[in-house]
């Protein structure tokens, strides 16, 4: 404020030495001394006088040896003008006085206004953002928590049936291998039985063909066993292997959908909060004007010397 003060003042004051009148334009023109004497008059030019002067004086001729510079004092002084004398009194510069003095009232009543509006409504951006940020925060919560509620109840949804799926697929091979083994030995057995009464009716029961006969039935049956528990075995292990990797992607998904959704609240509760604490500092800003009134509701202090002359104005 002290620098546009000065501002004014200098300025006032340039328009106030503008108004001063010009001293006369007189410029005596006197040829260098030299040292003969007497003093030759032709060489005494005289005053340059403006147009439209008349002068019946003539100027007087000293033959001692200081008639010139005597004259040259003489003039030079009555033609000289004192600024400060001029200054002295001068109403151009008590108003000017008056209008510092007005100026300054002006900025003092301003910045005590300003002063006690602050102290009233105090206002800091990076608290006020902070408070945002929380009160943003906890209206946020509520949708972000249903939201991953509701994702992580399908991914538990999906764990569980993935589960469940491989248990009934174990518990149908189980129970499906048993069954083909009860029945592989049966078969086995009729076969045996088959082949031992042919061989009865023929006399060789207790023949060594009989009883390769017996073997090649067994080898053949546990071969047939073992091929069915070899598949049996394959699938239950790629059904195993399938809810692993199922349960492996379904943690992969959680865990970039709750990186995600965390990403997602920080921008939006940042985004939000700034927004809310930019408009509170407008609306405060607002009140402030309206509580400065003209001319000061004014957005810079640049605008207060403009101002202050349309009141002069």
């Amino acid at each position: 404020m002290k620098n546009i003060l000065d501002k004014i003042k200098s300025g006032i004051t340039s328009i106030i030495n503008s108004f001063k009148p010009a001293p006369t334009n007189y410029s005596w023109q006197v040829p260098p001394k030299t040292d003969v004497y007497p003093y030759n008059p032709n060489d005494f030019t005289g005053p340059v006088k403006p147009a439209g002067w008349q002068d019946t004086t003539t100027p007087k001729t000293d033959t001692s040896g200081g008639a010139r510079d005597n004259y040259n004092t003489a003039t030079s002084s009555a033609y000289s003008t004192d600024t400060s004398a001029s200054s002295a009194g001068n109403p151009l510069q008590s108003s000017a006085d008056m209008i510092s003095n007005a100026y300054q009232s002006f900025l003092d009543n301003y910045a005590s206004k300003v002063k006690d509006f602050d102290a009233a409504n105090p206002f800091s951006f990076d608290e006020v953002l902070a408070t945002k940020r929380t009160e943003v925060s906890q209206r946020l919560d509520p949708w972000y928590t249903q939201t991953l509620d509701d994702y992580l109840r399908g991914v538990t949804l999906k764990r569980n049936r993935g589960l469940s799926d491989e248990r009934t697929l174990l518990s149908e091979l189980s129970a499906d291998t048993e069954t083909y083994i009860g029945r592989n030995k049966q078969l086995l057995d009729e076969a045996k039985a088959t082949s031992a009464e042919g061989y009865a009716d023929s006399g060789l029961f207790f023949s060594g063909s009989r009883m390769r006969k017996g073997g090649m039935l067994e080898s053949e049956s546990g071969q047939t066993l073992q091929s069915y528990l070899t598949t049996a075995d394959r699938a239950a292990n790629k059904a195993r292997l399938g809810t692993s990797r199922t349960m492996e992607d379904l943690a992969i998904d959680e865990s970039t959908k709750r990186r995600d959704l965390e990403r997602q609240k920080y921008a939006d509760v940042e985004s939000a909060s700034l927004n809310e604490t930019n408009l509170a500092q407008m609306r405060r800003n607002l009140e402030k004007a309206q509580y400065l009134g003209s001319p000061f509701a004014s957005s810079s202090l640049s605008s207060l010397p403009s101002n202050f002359s349309s009141l002069l104005s």
